[in-house]
């Protein structure tokens, strides 16, 4: 466990800027319409360089980062709430119950009323 945390630490120590800002807005404010314009004008750097950093540094793209935070939301909300999948959806940034019902098909290979009502 100490030398886990301790690769943690070492790890956003040496993570670029624009990263570690980017994965804290995408981290808060994961419910709101987050995109790469976005990320640019909060960390004051090029959309393609923060996509080329980013990829580089955590080994995903910055929107599928942004989804996989999203969907890790979503399944707490799933187990956790009688929310709507539609409610779900919105909570979670979203764009629509349809999009949310894909994305969440993909890895976990069941729509999200399907594990709702398995939770």
């Amino acid at each position: 466990m100490i030398q886990q945390n301790f690769r943690n630490i070492h790890f956003w120590e040496v993570i670029h800027p624009a990263v570690k800002v980017s994965v804290g807005l995408m981290d808060k404010d994961f419910a709101n319409e987050t995109t790469l314009e976005h990320l640019g004008e909060k960390t004051g750097f090029n959309l393609r360089y923060i996509h080329r950093v980013f990829s580089e540094q955590m080994h995903i793209y910055p929107i599928h980062y942004l989804n996989r935070t999203r969907l890790s939301h979503a399944l707490r909300l799933l187990r956790e709430t009688s929310d709507t999948v539609e409610l779900i959806a919105e909570q979670c940034g979203f764009s629509g119950a349809s999009y949310f019902s894909q994305s969440f098909r993909l890895p976990f290979g069941m729509l999200p009323s399907e594990y709702q009502k398995e939770g």
